[in-house]
C-alpha cells in the first residue's frame, strides 16, 4: 500500500492500493472528491472509508455513564458478580462485544452513533442485553462455545 501525503491533488497513475490520511484541525464540513475519469476505458474498483471521531458533550458523557451505572447497579442485586467496564470506543468497524475474562463490555461507537442515528434505541439496549448475557456467563465461569462470525446487519 503506497501512503500519499494529506491534500494531495493528484496521485500517481499505477496499480495497486492507495491510502491517505488528512486530520481536521477545526471543526467543520469537510467533502472527499474521487475523480476517476481517466478510467474511462478500465473497470476499477474504489473503495472509500472515512473514520470521524464523534466526541460527546459532557451532559451527554455524563448522562450515558449514569444510565449504565444505574443498570450495573441493578444487576448487582441479582448477581454476585465482580465489577467490569463498559467502554463506548471507535473500532474501526460496527461491532459490540463482551471480554470473557474480564467481562468488559466494548460497544463499538461506530454502531452505536449508527444505531443512534437511526433511531434505534431498543438495538442499543438490545445489543447491550445480548453482551451483558456473555460477560455474566464468562464471569461465571460458564464454557461458552466459540463464537461464530456472523453480520452485524441482521438488528
Amino acid at each position: 500500500m503506497r501512503r500519499q501525503p494529506s491534500g494531495c491533488r493528484g496521485i500517481e497513475r499505477g496499480k495497486g492500493q492507495i491510502e491517505t490520511m488528512y486530520v481536521a484541525q477545526i471543526p467543520g464540513v469537510y467533502r472527499v472528491v474521487l475523480d476517476n475519469s481517466f478510467s474511462a476505458v478500465l473497470t476499477k474498483k474504489i473503495t472509500v472509508g472515512v473514520d470521524a471521531l464523534i466526541k460527546l458533550d459532557e451532559k451527554s458523557r455524563v448522562l450515558f455513564r449514569q444510565g449504565f451505572r444505574d443498570t450495573f447497579n441493578e444487576i448487582r442485586a441479582y448477581f454476585n458478580v465482580v465489577e467490569f467496564d463498559f467502554a463506548l470506543t471507535p473500532c474501526g468497524k460496527r461491532n459490540a462485544y463482551s471480554m470473557r475474562n474480564s467481562g468488559n463490555i466494548v460497544f463499538c461507537s461506530e454502531l452505536f452513533f449508527d444505531l443512534l442515528r437511526q433511531g434505534l434505541k431498543g438495538a442499543i439496549e438490545g445489543i447491550f442485553w445480548h453482551e451483558l448475557g456473555h460477560s455474566l456467563l464468562g464471569l461465571q465461569g460458564c464454557q461458552m462455545p466459540a463464537a461464530k462470525k456472523q453480520p452485524m446487519n441482521s438488528q
